[in-house]
Formats: C-alpha cells, structure tokens, sequence
C-alpha cells in the first residue's frame, strides 16, 4: 500500500503593476483644468503548483510483497522486491513506515530492509537484486535489521518513518529516482510464535521539505 501525498508549494503572487500621474494647471485667466493619466499593465501571470508523486512498480493485479504460509524455525527466509519510482515535479524525501496487524506473529518475524537496484522484472521476485554498496544501519544497503514488530513500532508513520535511506545522509528524489528494496522475513526458533499471524503493510511517502 503507497501514499502519496501532494506539496503545499510555496509561491509568491505578482500583482499587475499601475502607474498614474496626474498634473494641475492653475491660471490667472479663467480657470482651465486638465488632467493626465498613464496605466500600464503587465499580461496575465500564470502560476503552477508543483506534485510530489511516488509509483510503486507493482505487477498489475497486484500481489504481496512476501508470502509465508505455514512457516516453521529453520525455514528459508522468504525475500520480495519492490520498486519505487518518484514522478513527482518538485524535489522530495522519501521515508518508509510500517503497520504490522495479525495476531502477533510480528515480534517473532526476523525483517530485513536493502536498498539497492535490479534488473529483474519480475516483482516480487528478487532475481538480479544488488543492495546499494554504502552501509546504513548495517551492511551494505541494508536500512533495516531487527523485527517486524520493532520496525512497526519505532516507524509507524511518516513522521517516524526511516529516511531514505539515513536520517543523516537523506536522499533528494527528482523525476525518475528509482530504488528498489528487498524485504526479507523469518520466523524465530520461539513455541510462542506457533499458530500467529502478521498481515504487515509498507508505505512510502515523499514530502516536499
């Protein structure tokens, strides 16, 4: 699930300038007055507000991102890739937020976020995936390691969100920015986690500032 959110922009309204000038004329004779006036106006301004706009390259009808049915300990990870592509018209920052919903399954989910590229076409599936080479919050393009539930919690909203890809170093997206990120998802070796559930959602936003 994507939000896109449309900029505020800043803009300053120009006003058609006038000019006026009039001159008296006062006499001895019989009075005679006359007055001048000059307008001059500028054609009609034209204003536009920029977008911010962010396409998720999702197959069309669209499918999960990851996918575990019956999953046990010990299991392979399960991986999926999404590609996010900024049409938006004005500069922006992106972040990534997160909602984990279930039954509780989430705190027993090992989550990983990359950034990288690919040259696959086939989303979700993460064939020619290259996570980007600087490190982040771990190794290489990796922005996020730790649990489903920890990742809902500590960026549950735009306002929380991860920055792309570091809050210290964030990236400016432009038309035609494209990043695609790898999730990829295991169950812990807990009892506790059998029979639970997690139906998480991902979103990212852009804003403009």
């Amino acid at each position: 699930m994507l939000t896109c959110i449309t900029s505020r922009s800043r803009v300053s309204w120009l006003y058609p300038l006038a000019a006026v000038a009039a001159v008296g004329l006062l006499g001895s004779l019989p009075t005679v007055g006359a007055a001048f006036s000059g307008t001059a106006a500028n054609p009609p301004n034209t204003f536009a507000a920029g977008t911010v706009a962010l396409d998720a390259n999702t197959p069309t009808p669209a499918v999960a991102l990851l996918t575990m049915n019956d999953g046990r300990p010990g299991d392979a990870p399960v991986t999926g890739c999404i590609r996010v592509t900024y049409t938006g018209t004005v500069p922006a920052r992106v972040r990534l937020f997160a909602a984990s919903g279930g039954t509780g399954l989430a705190t027993y989910l090992n989550l990983t976020v990359e950034r990288g590229t690919t040259t696959g076409t086939t989303l979700p599936d993460c064939t020619g995936f290259t996570p980007d080479s600087a490190t982040y919050a771990a190794a290489s393009g990796v922005m996020y390691s730790g649990t489903l539930a920890g990742l809902a919690s500590a960026h549950g909203s735009h306002a929380s969100g991860l920055q792309d890809p570091t809050s210290g170093s964030p990236t400016t997206w432009t038309a035609g920015t494209t990043v695609t990120y790898r999730f990829t998802a295991s169950i812990q070796n807990d009892p506790a986690a059998q029979g639970l559930t997690a139906t998480p959602t991902f979103w990212w936003e852009a804003r403009d500032g």
